[in-house]
């Protein structure tokens, strides 16, 4: 593995050395040698060949699948409306099912609609509900031109019936048929069959409440038609009549007509209505307020700007303010816990009797009891640990002084930088686009894949021809192999995210290194758009490398949540999973956090000498363990200005917009401010983030350059820039090193010249 790794054998394919000046690509004066590399090449082919895998998985979902199947849902013999499909159920299991024109979806038996509100009753008297989970997704649905609607003439019931492909009718009846009486056959019915439909089981079902389209499904809604309820029960066949459903115990609870057609309609609105019109109600308070979204926009921005330029110039005032804060703040919590627990002064006991004027004699042999007395010892214990905080903290402070220093130099070298380069306010655009394409494909990829699947009736009721019919709706099912490929598709989507995270990381600490290693005036015209080629092409397959490496443990963690998740639900009332679970969950997360953090550090090495992922990590990990208190000191003060800015930029935006929004032009217009602001904090805090993120990175790259260059030069950072210099008060040691390296360089050229003599 070191073989692999290691940059003397450069084991992945390596470019042909040649004169920098000549290659467009290469020629970085801060890489030794002056000549980049390509590194990792080999992981750079294993990520295109993954992709081309990739693309045959989409290319196979967009052949294969149809998207509505799962967006739409099917009626009940698994056949989309206005399509013609093979059907899945009853007799019509093989049979091809023409919905052609009937596009609109339809729930023919009212009383399975109000099965699902009334869950617990249908189970206590139809056992195929009591081991299912019965929603409106699993009731009988049917595709039709135009919602039915019961009949308007007194004594007469309208009718809706299966479809003649997959009912076995005595009367030979054609699917135009059926058509042309809108689903109503009842009339063609055998005894037998109309005894049954009485009884609610089909084939046909009485329509006895109004519907309208609704979505494309049709929705219950008004008043129980009574004439067409008394018209059913009515009815008489072999003496049987109209099953009068709410005196059978199992709907009688709901007690009146308008009870039942209340329930049913909730359902329905709340399947296909309810978060339709939530969202288009949202979707107008923010088309109501977008000169507000736009003034968030603009502000976030400006906020983001500002706080650069306080960082600039006040980052002194704002680091060493944070750590005398943190140590004032650790001294006071600690007295305070010292007085309140009784370690400094009157306990708590000596005060109270103090104030209620009674002696202790008199208070003894009272019933009153002091809270405080019984949590004493749990306060001294907070109050000791807070002591050894304090304490801790201080001495980290003395320790710090100097690695605070270089802390504040580094943030100021990577704003100043960023002010040098001011394209790298909108380099976040570049990856941010690429991940949403990456998105789009990906998710349209992933239904088209999903879609796939072969529809098979569920198995959890009777079939449809028992007197038990139910409708039980239809699921997708997965052969091992498809969910292989949704797995993979996963996987990709992982990988490819996190390789342009790494690309990402690549560029932007291209520019701070060239900005620390060469200075400002030899950054060229346009430093970035040089990054974004030379990066990519150098260092792909290394970026591909650790980008694979956080892209598995986050798949690890993914699959340890879905593992965990079906153990609960087999023990759901034991600790001992839970538990577990969480402890795992940690772990992971952590582990991912490590990797995070060493491929960061790796990526800067890489652009910083040009090796290979794996030698350059070790190096990065080297150098951060050799300089781990400044480390430390960067990475807490840095961490958290950082942090700080990004809360500010967003509470202050989100502020802004909510007095914006309650606003006499606003305030009567929209449903509530609370969505809108959230949007916008959640939006503020990723701008800010974007521009913050930049900053972290140059921090880091800064921290990194300065390290090494202590370690190149016996401990002297010879091309440090100016305001580093300045701050570690090596400004002398700097300018004398480089007279020293102008005159050796001046007398290996003479020397040179005489021998050429």
């Amino acid at each position: 593995m070191m073989q692999l790794c290691s940059p003397k054998r450069r084991l992945f394919f390596s470019k042909k050395e040649v004169d920098p000046d000549a290659d467009p690509h290469g020629g970085d004066d801060f890489i030794e040698g002056g000549k980049r590399r390509c590194t990792d090449v080999l992981f750079l082919l294993a990520f295109i060949a993954f992709w081309v895998g990739m693309l045959a998985c989409g290319g196979y979902g967009f052949t294969n699948g149809d998207p509505a199947l799962l967006i739409m849902g099917t009626d009940y013999e698994g056949v989309l409306c206005d399509e013609k499909g093979t059907g899945v159920a009853g007799t019509g299991s093989g049979n091809v099912i023409d919905n052609s024109g009937l596009k609109t979806r339809y729930w023919a038996n009212f009383l399975e609609v109000a099965a699902v509100a009334r869950s617990a009753a249908v189970a206590a008297t139809t056992p195929s509900f009591a081991s299912s989970s019965y929603t409106l997704a699993d009731a009988k649905s049917m595709c039709v031109s135009t919602c039915p609607q019961p009949s308007e003439t007194a004594g007469q019931v309208t009718w809706f019936c299966d479809y003649p492909e997959s009912n076995s009718y005595a009367a030979q009846l054609t699917k135009e048929a059926w058509k042309t009486k809108n689903g109503d056959v009842y009339s063609d019915l055998t005894d037998a069959e109309k005894v049954t439909s009485l009884q609610l089981k089909g084939p046909c079902y009485p329509v006895l409440i109004p519907s309208v389209n609704t979505y494309f499904s049709c929705n219950y809604y008004g008043n129980f038609s009574q004439s067409s309820f008394d018209a059913f029960t009515a009815l008489s066949v072999s003496g049987t009549t109209g099953t009068n459903f709410l005196t059978d115990g199992t709907y009688s609870s709901f007690a009146s007509l308008d009870g039942l057609v209340e329930s049913i309609n909730s359902q329905v609105t709340d399947y296909i209505a309810g978060p339709m019109e939530r969202f288009q109600r949202y979707i107008d308070d923010f088309i109501v307020a977008k000169n507000v979204l736009g003034m968030a926009a603009g502000a976030c921005l400006v906020l983001s700007l500002a706080w650069l330029v306080i960082l600039r110039y006040f980052t002194s005032l704002f680091c060493w303010g944070t750590v005398i804060v943190v140590n004032l703040g650790s001294i006071a919590v600690t007295c305070y816990l010292a007085l309140y627990s009784g370690l400094i002064g009157d306990d708590q006991i000596s005060g109270i009797v103090d104030s209620t004027g009674l002696d202790s004699t008199e208070l003894n042999a009272s019933s009153w009891v002091d809270p405080a007395s019984e949590n004493e010892e749990v306060l001294k214990a907070c109050t000791y640990v807070m002591a050894v905080f304090t304490v801790i903290f201080f001495i980290f402070t003395l320790l710090m002084v100097r690695r605070l220093k270089v802390a504040i130099a580094c943030i100021k070298v990577s704003i100043s930088a960023f002010s040098t380069v001011p394209s790298l306010i909108v380099f976040p655009l570049v990856p941010c686009v690429g991940m949403m394409l990456l998105f789009l494909y990906w998710v349209f990829a992933g239904v088209y894949l999903m879609s796939c699947g072969d529809q098979k009736i569920q198995t959890c009721v009777h079939p449809f021809e028992s007197s038990e019919s139910h409708g039980c709706g239809v699921e997708t099912e997965w052969s091992r192999e498809l969910q292989y490929m949704l797995l993979y598709h996963f996987f990709g989507f992982l990988w490819t995210t996190q390789f342009f995270i790494a690309v990402s990381y690549l560029v932007v600490a291209y520019v701070f290194a060239k900005f620390y290693w060469s200075g400002a005036d030899k950054m060229g015209m346009t430093p970035l758009l040089t990054s974004m080629k030379r990066m990519p092409f150098y260092h792909s397959g290394s970026a591909a490398f650790g980008s694979f490496l956080i892209a598995v443990m986050q798949f690890v963690r993914v699959c340890m949540r879905v593992v965990m998740t079906g153990m609960k639900k087999i023990d759901r009332n034991g600790k001992v999973f839970a538990v577990v679970g969480y402890v795992i969950e940690c772990c992971l997360w952590c582990c991912q956090k490590i990797i995070e953090f060493i491929n960061r550090n790796a990526y800067i090495m890489i652009v910083i000498d040009g090796n290979s992922f794996c030698w350059s990590a070790f190096q990065a990990l080297k150098l951060m363990i050799a300089n781990v208190m400044s480390v430390a000191a960067i990475n807490i003060v840095g961490d958290l200005l950082l942090f700080l800015a990004k809360l500010s930029i967003s509470i202050g935006t989100a502020f802004l917009a909510f007095v914006m929004l309650n606003g006499d032009d606003y305030k009567e217009e929209i449903s509530s401010p609370v969505l809108i602001c959230s949007v916008i904090a959640i939006f503020a805090y990723s701008v800010a983030a974007v521009f913050m993120g930049i900053v972290e990175m140059g921090i880091d790259t800064t921290l990194l350059c300065y390290c090494r260059d202590m370690e190149k030069h016996n401990g002297t950072p010879q091309y440090a820039p100016e305001v580093l210099q300045k701050a570690l008060g090596i400004a002398g040691e700097v300018q004398k090193a480089e007279e020293e390296r102008k005159a050796a360089k001046a007398a290996a050229k003479a020397a040179k010249a005489d021998n050429s003599e």
